[in-house]
């Protein structure tokens, strides 16, 4: 194959060990979808159960005025679903899967 976990040095070894080793990402992709005239700027936090669990990548508005955002958030927020931006008592959002079989 391309990758040897046994010999050699290569950029991102440490990465693709850790994956090997642990099977997968702490963190992973999701969309965010907001109320309604909502705004995330790249950067703000977003949260799970009181907690940072994430940030927010880029937002825009969809077709039906609501806030769409790509995110990255912790593998326990996306299970959840629902979580809050700008503060841990923020406005709500849903948070959707880019991709469940990529979990």
């Amino acid at each position: 194959g391309a990758v040897s976990l046994t010999k050699g040095c290569y950029p991102g070894q440490e990465v693709v060990s850790r994956l090997h080793h642990l099977g997968s990402s702490p963190r992973t992709a999701g969309l965010l979808l907001g109320p309604p005239g909502a705004a995330a700027e790249p950067g703000a936090v977003i949260y799970a159960d009181g907690r940072a669990a994430g940030t927010v990548l880029e937002g825009w508005p969809g077709g039906d005025g609501r806030l769409r955002a790509m995110v990255v958030v912790t593998r326990q927020a996306l299970d959840g679903g629902e979580v809050r931006w700008l503060a841990p008592d923020g406005p709500v959002g849903n948070l959707l899967d880019f991709d469940p079989a990529c979990r």
